[in-house]
């Protein structure tokens, strides 16, 4: 069994990388310091070599190739618990990026939106987890910039009933480009009239899911998984 151990540098053979604490208690205490190890990064690189006395000597770099699915999916700050849920589920799904940003009805202390070091750990473990080749990327953004993101296509999920929907059989048949897209969702109170104004003056169309009203975890992972169907048909 291959156990994988996180390192935030680039790996040459040759090289002794010194591993995080939060990696050797990984190691030494959750998995008891058994099985092949193994080091990735965020640059796709796989390390092959030896642990001894915390420092890892690389032997072979493998670089893997970038099969994230090229869709950034922002969402307004949720309750701790969800957004940790969520991190492990876009990071399944093989989604690119997240971004999060503070909504008018965000339910969630604005406080929590200063946790990037502890959603980056949740990232990396999900990454360690699920096998992707770099972890999920997630920062912090502001609604304003969300609005000026150069993307081939950009959409949000609006709870209104009398939305057009854009997911239509077009939808699946093309592709979104090497540009990627961008899909925004709000928080659990859904969007204030002048976020929603703001999103259509910024060239960003609605999609309306018909079905009852989505906890903020369910909305996310089903517009992920409508663009990942779409990449699957495209191949």
């Amino acid at each position: 069994m291959v156990l994988r151990l996180f390192a935030d540098q680039d790996f040459e053979p040759g090289q002794g990388v010194k591993l995080a604490s939060e990696e050797l208690h990984y190691f030494r205490r959750v998995r008891r310091a058994q099985g092949v190890v193994e080091l990735f990064n965020r640059r796709g690189q796989r390390a092959k070599g030896s642990l001894k006395s915390g420092v890892f000597f690389v032997q072979e770099v493998i670089q893997d190739s970038d099969s994230a699915l090229p869709l950034s999916l922002a969402v307004a700050l949720p309750d701790s618990k969800v957004l940790r849920e969520l991190i492990f589920s876009l990071s399944e799904l093989g989604i690119r990026d997240l971004k999060v940003f503070a909504g008018e009805r965000s339910q969630a202390p604005k406080s929590r939106i200063s946790g990037l070091a502890k959603w980056d750990r949740w990232a990396i473990e999900s990454a360690r987890q699920c096998g992707r080749s770099r972890p999920l990327s997630v920062e912090v953004v502001s609604f304003e910039s969300l609005l000026k993101q150069k993307a081939q296509e950009a959409f949000y999920l609006d709870e209104k009933r009398d939305t057009e929907a854009f997911l239509d059989l077009d939808f699946f048949q093309k592709s979104s480009g090497s540009a990627g897209s961008l899909v925004v969702v709000g928080c659990e109170g859904g969007w204030t009239d002048a976020e929603r104004k703001a999103l259509r003056s910024s060239q960003f169309r609605p999609i309306h899911l018909k079905a009852p009203v989505m906890r903020v975890h369910t909305a996310c992972v089903v517009a992920a998984s409508a663009f990942l169907c779409r990449a699957s048909l495209a191949q």
